[in-house]
């Protein structure tokens, strides 16, 4: 039987070999760490953990583990060609659709993503972009997840190289992305293999779990751009119903002062409806999300937001189609704080958001924010991965299950 995914039901719990896991669990009261055995699959603790929608997981990569991801980010951060790059990542702007040649085929590749705030235009290029409006006009998470998943933006320059970098290149980029954990070894190798990684999408039930989507975030210092409030689950959509799981790892440490993540805990059950009535459902049995609005392919040919109905997607019916993403209340949020090796796991219907770079009250703050994050959605039977959304892949490299 299909199940939808929810860390509150069933209930979620981790199995670590030879270890016992202590992880936290924040719910609207203070957050508490709590140290939970590690039993067996089938026999669940009786008093599940009061649902928050999130994980936070100390310890869950090992120290070398990090090293060797920290690493080979580094690596590609200082290697890659900025003239190959064609394309900028906004966290701010959310305007209509993106249409980029160089994000649609992120998919299955390897691509860089400067950040805004890294780019100096040249003269010729502002003046054809009127200012830069125009780069923006087309333009359609964190980075934490890509125009994919965190409800970005992206502005693509009218021509390649028309531009120059304020800041070296490896500090210069807001993510790569988004197929590492196909196409980078080092990556796939975590995404993949990793013992615990697989034990713990096991312990979420899901039975084909596949990875659609993977980033390397860079939050850079002083430029490091704020994350919008967002649901994953907008972004990369199943159907009929929702499965997305995201996995973010800290590759080094996410602080209140350099742009951790934050979460609403219980969000993910207080989906609401468009036209503000809660505990709605669409046609096919699953819940609004984003108050009724999806971040994809619209009917004619475009990529950005539009209507979560059944039928919908073109604004038919004399209807407008939204025209900017959903806001959501961030009351009751909390820091997700993280050590190295910390591994953040997020329901697809969490709200989280990240806030700038900016060093918080310290203003010679010159700290990164590594991190490696990872999105599954359910690949069984009776599972569909939604012609609607944004990242697609060719018959020549399909989406693959890790089991």
């Amino acid at each position: 039987m299909l199940r939808e995914i929810s860390f509150s039901n069933p209930f979620v719990f981790l199995w670590c070999s030879n270890s016992t896991h202590a992880f936290k669990n924040l719910d609207p009261d203070p957050p508490r760490v709590r140290a939970s055995a590690s039993p067996p699959l089938s026999d669940p603790p009786s008093t599940p953990p009061p649902p928050s929608g999130f994980l936070v997981i100390p310890d869950f990569a090992s120290p070398h583990q990090v090293s060797s991801l920290l690493s080979r980010g580094r690596h590609l951060l200082a290697t890659f060609d900025p003239a190959s790059v064609a394309s900028v990542f906004s966290t701010r702007d959310q305007s209509a659709s993106v249409s980029a040649k160089y994000f649609a085929e992120s998919a299955s590749r390897v691509s860089f993503f400067f950040e805004e705030g890294a780019v100096v235009a040249t003269k010729e290029e502002a003046e054809e972009a009127g200012g830069g409006s125009e780069a923006r006009e087309g333009g359609g998470g964190d980075g934490e997840d890509g125009a994919a998943a965190d409800g970005a933006t992206l502005a693509a320059p009218s021509r390649p190289r028309a531009f120059s970098l304020s800041v070296p290149q490896e500090r210069a980029v807001n993510k790569i992305g988004h197929a590492l954990h196909d196409e980078d070894a080092a990556f796939r190798a975590f995404s993949r293999e990793d013992p615990r990684l697989l034990a713990l999408l096991r312990s979420l039930r899901f039975e084909r779990p596949t990875p659609v989507q993977s980033m390397y975030i860079c939050k850079p210092p002083r430029l490091g751009a704020e994350v919008a409030p967002h649901q994953d689950a907008c972004f990369l959509r199943t159907e009929p119903r929702r499965s997305v799981a995201g996995c973010w790892l800290a590759l080094e440490r996410a602080g209140v002062d350099n742009g951790c993540l934050w979460a609403v805990p219980g969000s993910h059950r207080r989906e609401v409806k468009e036209g503000g009535e809660a505990g709605g459902e669409d046609d096919g049995g699953g819940p609004f999300l984003g108050h009724g609005r999806v971040f994809g392919r619209r009917e004619d040919g475009s990529v950005g937001w539009s209507s979560d109905r059944r039928g919908g997607g073109g604004g038919g019916g004399g209807e407008e189609e939204p025209s900017g993403p959903p806001e959501f209340s961030t009351e009751g949020a909390v820091p997700l704080e993280a050590a190295p090796g910390t591994l953040v796991v997020l329901d697809g219907a969490v709200v989280h958001f990240s806030r700038a770079n900016d060093g918080g009250n310290d203003s010679l703050n010159q700290t990164s924010r590594h991190a490696y994050a990872l999105h599954f959605v359910e690949g069984g039977k009776g599972v569909r991965w939604s012609e609607r959304n944004w990242l697609q892949r060719d018959k020549e490299k399909p989406f693959v299950p890790v089991y």
